[in-house]
């Protein structure tokens, strides 16, 4: 059963039926998975990248890459960018293995071509995390790290998914949730593209309160969390941006 997120009036995934709006998205990841590739370019990308980049290695800079092995799992990997420069930045430290998974066949196709280049050790699966075939595709393996980047509000029953991904997480793992706030500016510029285009859905994302409460529900403890300028603004309204910004990050262990 799906729990009602609040705000509900204004979220396109509470109007729907569960099997359409599975195909909604569907669609619209298959007709944006080769047209995000300029990402990596953008000034909020580098901000969400660095602070990935600077957690990840606070948590595990005792460590030498002679004696540690880090596994990171990319729960909703998108076309790969974030995995793939995360690994390749890390593997100067550590030994590295990344694993990417999305909902679609095309997201992962993408990323496959993406990581040809790339020197790291990946594995690229197609799942869907509301569903249990998970358990089937990743059988008993259990990562230091999973990575959730913009891509909570997409799940109709975020603690479901939460729950699930605590078996995946080690003892001593790390849950990193990127996200931006409902209320700020990008949202409102996603919900007109929304309108204007058919392929791209809107989706509300949840705020601060509601995710660390849908964590710490599901057995999760917070651990971080900081404010990102991560709202989509680029550099030169980024001062602007600051005044609707709420982008976060949230770090949780297992309790």
């Amino acid at each position: 059963m799906t729990l009602p997120s609040p705000g509900d009036e204004y979220n396109y995934k509470s109007q729907i039926a569960d099997t359409v709006y599975e195909q909604k998205i569907r669609q619209s990841f298959a007709y944006y998975s080769d047209k995000w590739d300029n990402q990596n370019l953008s000034y909020h990308y580098k901000i969400k990248r660095q602070w990935l980049l600077t957690t990840i290695q606070e948590f595990y800079q005792k460590t030498e890459k002679n004696n540690f092995h880090l596994t990171i799992l990319d729960a909703g990997c998108g076309n790969g960018f974030y995995l793939i420069d995360i690994v390749e930045a890390l593997e100067n430290i550590y030994s590295v293995n990344g694993v990417g998974v999305d909902l679609t066949e095309e997201m992962i196709e993408t990323c496959r071509k993406r990581a040809l280049n790339s020197k790291g050790k990946y594995e690229w699966i197609q799942i869907d995390l509301e569903n249990d075939d998970w358990k089937s595709k990743l059988g008993e393996q259990q990562f230091d790290i999973i990575m959730m980047n913009g891509v909570v509000c997409y799940f109709k029953n975020i603690p479901q998914v939460l729950n699930s991904l605590k078996k995946l997480l080690k003892p001593d793992g790390k849950l990193i949730i990127i996200h931006h706030n409902p209320n700020n500016l990008t949202n409102l510029v996603l919900r007109i593209k929304s309108l204007l285009e058919s392929e791209f859905i809107w989706v509300r994302n949840p705020s601060k309160k509601e995710t660390i409460n849908y964590a710490e529900t599901e057995g999760y403890l917070l651990n971080k969390s900081q404010l990102l300028p991560c709202g989509g603004m680029s550099y030169l309204l980024y001062s602007l941006g600051k005044i609707f910004w709420d982008g976060y990050g949230l770090v949780f262990t297992l309790k």
